[in-house]
């Protein structure tokens, strides 16, 4: 690892990863060292966030067709004003895995008439981050492979991770599934 200062943060270099500090004032994780790399400033970090919850909700709910949407429109507005990137070559495949997830799983709960138990939200819930963390990998490596800045270590690195953080996630979600689609279910019948 080569260390060296530069403008008031310390930049250590690691293969084709650069660690940086954050250094926003005000920001929450400043002061934390975040995986990037040197050119296009790509994250190779574990993140934890509940986007595929309304997914889950509304093609548990509601179908094929509004998990999808859902999934996509969702996607497709954090791609263009959140995540830094805008529209680019791989925008449709970030924005895939959770539009396919919501289709899928909307898909099943159809299937099922609506009526799952609680053992078949766990495992759609399952289903649907396995495929997820699968075809964010593949954008990745496509992203990572296209725009020049690919490196073993940033798309596969933290793979084990991402599953076990997706199942987790999912099974936290399924603790609250059951009750929260029966009470919804309830008030859209009213």
């Amino acid at each position: 690892m080569i260390e060296k200062e530069h403008n008031s943060f310390i930049l250590l270099y690691n293969l084709d990863y650069e660690y940086k500090e954050t250094d926003k004032p005000g920001d929450a994780d400043s002061g934390i060292l975040r995986p990037q790399h040197p050119d296009t400033g790509k994250s190779g970090e574990l993140q934890f966030t509940f986007e595929a919850f309304p997914i889950l909700v509304a093609a548990l709910l509601m179908g094929p067709a509004a998990g999808l949407t859902v999934g996509g429109v969702g996607s497709f507005i954090y791609q263009l004003f959140f995540s830094g990137y805008g529209i680019t070559a791989t925008t449709p495949l970030w924005i895939l895995p959770h539009a396919a997830s919501g289709f899928i799983v909307g898909l099943y709960a159809k299937y099922r008439n609506y009526d799952l138990k609680n053992s078949e939200i766990i495992l759609i819930s399952i289903f649907s981050a396995l495929l997820v963390t699968s075809l964010n990998l593949l954008a990745l490596y496509v992203d990572a492979k296209l725009f020049g800045y690919y490196s073993k270590a940033l798309v596969f690195g933290n793979l084990i991770f991402k599953i076990i953080a997706g199942i987790l996630l999912a099974i936290l979600y399924s603790s609250i599934m059951p009750r929260l689609l029966a009470f919804l279910r309830k008030k859209l019948n009213q």
